[in-house]
């Protein structure tokens, strides 16, 4: 984690900028020798509000029952188990931030999410292999081939960025707000 020093207001409260970045790769390797993923949280900090605190562990309840236990809370539970399927270090981030989100000096009001994966050189290779034996004959094959190496294979690619920003703190609730809408009819079967 490391504080930016930067300042600025969110949503009329005074906060602090940090950035958290969690790293996954392979026990045993750099993330440039086995490749993993890279989630870098951009966090506005305020003071410490234990009800933004409590309406955050109950999204993160509702949403990992929902996603059997995934807790990709930003999203819907199909584009989770899709991103998941193709990124399934993303999981252990989460969950890394998660469990060292508790540590942070203040309430996040707003974050800026941004995962990318980190390809190992077997998978560069791989990848330079694929695009090297493309195309086939012809001018459409040589054609493609040209377009291919603009495209050069980079090491790091976006996965997602996730913006969450808190508008409004209220803390007072009135009857209204919680009163079931008049023309509200229970069905039950």
């Amino acid at each position: 984690m490391k504080d930016t020093g930067q300042k600025k207001q969110v949503a009329g409260l005074d906060t602090h900028e940090a950035i958290v970045t969690i790293t996954v790769r392979e026990k045993g390797k750099t993330l440039d020798d086995g490749g993993g993923i890279v989630m870098t949280n951009d966090m506005w900090l305020g003071p410490k509000l234990p009800e933004i605190k409590e309406l955050a562990d109950f999204d993160l309840r509702y949403w990992k029952q929902l996603q059997q236990g995934s807790g990709v809370a930003a999203m819907s539970p199909e584009q989770a188990a899709q991103l998941l399927a193709a990124f399934p270090l993303v999981s252990k981030a989460m969950d890394r931030m998660a469990k060292d989100g508790d540590k942070l000096a203040g309430t996040p009001l707003d974050t800026t999410m941004t995962i990318e994966a980190v390809k190992s050189p077997e998978q560069m290779q791989q990848q330079q292999q694929q695009q090297s034996s493309g195309g086939g004959g012809g001018i459409g094959g040589m054609l493609a081939k040209k377009m291919m190496k603009k495209d050069a294979p980079k090491p790091r690619s976006l996965v997602m960025t996730s913006p969450h920003q808190v508008l409004e703190v209220g803390k007072a609730v009135s009857a209204a707000d919680l009163a079931i809408p008049a023309d509200f009819k229970e069905v039950k079967k």
